[in-house]
């Protein structure tokens, strides 16, 4: 079971972005196509994108260790986090210079056990990880991190600007999409911003301008994208 922090979706977000005509956490098409011509040319090069691959390849064939985050940073905890960020966007990187699948069907394993494991069904949340599972906010509800949802909604929304109209993960994703956009919005405070925790923003009354950035961001392109509905969402974006 993964004890993972919820801020990995967005990681995993910049790593699924693939072959798309438009700028990117990774590379665009152009740059792509630049970064395979110039192959061969530079040794440097050639090099530095053989380790790539090589790291990429490792973390494809290895277990991924989540250890549950005991300090707020620094640490042994805080160095394997960041050791598999680094995996998930080297195997990002590999996917879009070499196109071979084995590299997205691995990232899209790790977000879907990652979903599987703290995506909460009842409330349509995630959790920022698994010490969360039992605990209670001030005023009984569960505790839920708003920039940590934040971060996944926009990790999505990089996600299906990327994924091509027919691949087979992409159902999945415009799912979750739609129902986090919906439990979102619903949380919105009427001063127009969302807070530290989702579910009880009393307790912690100061904006978090961060959380409230991403969510904007990703709702806006989910109603450009037709899968938001406009009339609906975008007085959240408007008041956001």
């Amino acid at each position: 079971m993964r004890k993972f922090v919820s801020c990995i979706f967005m990681v995993l977000g910049g790593c699924l972005l693939s072959f798309a005509q438009h700028p990117s956490l990774l590379f665009t098409q152009e740059e792509v196509s630049e970064i395979r011509a110039g192959k061969g040319m530079v040794p440097e090069f050639d090099k530095s994108l053989s380790e790539v691959l090589s790291a990429a390849d490792a973390a494809v064939n290895s277990s991924i260790s989540v250890p549950v985050p005991i300090d707020g940073g620094g640490g042994a905890v805080h160095e394997q986090h960041k050791s598999n960020y680094y995996a998930m966007f080297h195997c990002g990187v590999a996917y879009q210079l070499t196109g071979d699948k084995k590299y997205v069907d691995f990232l899209n394993r790790e977000y879907r056990a990652t979903y599987d494991f703290l995506f909460d069904k009842e409330e349509h949340l995630f959790y920022r990880d698994s010490r969360y599972f039992n605990k209670k906010e001030a005023n009984g509800k569960k505790v839920f991190w708003g920039r940590g949802n934040g971060w996944v909604l926009g990790g999505l929304s990089e996600i299906l600007q990327a994924l091509p109209a027919k691949d087979k993960h992409r159902r999945f994703y415009e799912d979750l999409f739609v129902t986090l956009s919906a439990r979102v919005a619903e949380l919105q405070s009427k001063d127009g911003y969302w807070h530290a925790s989702l579910l009880d923003p009393e307790s912690y009354p100061s904006p978090e301008t961060s959380a409230t950035g991403f969510i904007v961001y990703a709702l806006a392109y989910g109603i450009n994208e037709g899968l938001l509905d406009k009339d609906k969402f975008t007085p959240v974006v408007v008041k956001g």
